[in-house]
């Protein structure tokens, strides 16, 4: 699990069986082959989507009875009103219960309009030169750091670490022999707290992410 997704996955609530739809890019960007990996790794079976033909999409969810979603949270919203304006019986056409979502802000008015629709929302911080950086866990307070990075929150102007609780640039070292990425700055705004959390899991968290750096502007998780 080099990029450290099964552990994402899997703490997200994804199980051996689950019938998951990867709606991630699998051309030019690495995130679609990086989940498809994982997913199998775990045991899902994947049915990998990609983007866009929402009315195909909707009849595989129907059809196959997908329960499991990776993408953008905003696409999953527009895929459950496609279908709705499709004439499904979402009730009874929708099987999906677990959702991982990255590459975009996830807006509690989001995940409420989603979690009213009985699926379990996880976000988790993924970027293509580390993988997996940090996942939600059930109390919804922040994503748990992986196991495997060291993170600082650091001045974006000095580079100089700052105290937990304070607003910087999230700065990744990556220890692997033959990938020694060290003091990667992310460019991504976010806090950083070492409090416990309820869940019983002992890494910091990344509270959540508030910005970025530069004036880069995010399109469909791009």
């Amino acid at each position: 699990d080099y990029w450290g997704l099964r552990k994402c996955l899997y703490n997200a609530g994804f199980r051996p069986g689950d019938i998951v739809m990867n709606t991630f890019s699998y051309h030019l960007t690495p995130a679609g082959i990086f989940l498809d990996e994982a997913c199998n790794g775990i045991g899902c079976v994947t049915v990998p989507t990609g983007v866009g033909n929402t009315e195909i999409q909707v009849k595989t969810m129907a059809v196959l009875r997908i329960n499991g979603y990776i993408g953008v949270p905003s696409f999953l919203m527009s895929l459950i009103q496609k279908m709705d304006e499709l004439g499904h019986d979402t009730a009874k056409d929708l099987a999906m219960e677990i959702a991982l979502v990255a590459g975009e802000m996830l807006s509690p008015s989001l995940r409420k309009g989603l979690n009213d629709r009985g699926i379990i929302v996880r976000q988790a911080y993924i970027t293509a030169d580390l993988g997996g950086v940090a996942y939600e866990c059930p109390e919804e307070n922040g994503m748990h750091i992986s196991d495997h990075l060291y993170i600082e929150i650091c001045d974006p102007v000095t580079g100089e670490p700052l105290p937990f609780g304070t607003i910087g640039e999230v700065v990744v070292t990556l220890p692997d022999r033959t990938y020694p990425l060290v003091r990667f700055a992310t460019g991504d705004l976010s806090i950083l707290s070492e409090e416990p959390c309820p869940c019983g899991r002992t890494s910091p968290r990344l509270l959540k992410l508030v910005g970025r750096v530069d004036q880069v502007t995010k399109v469909k998780g791009m």
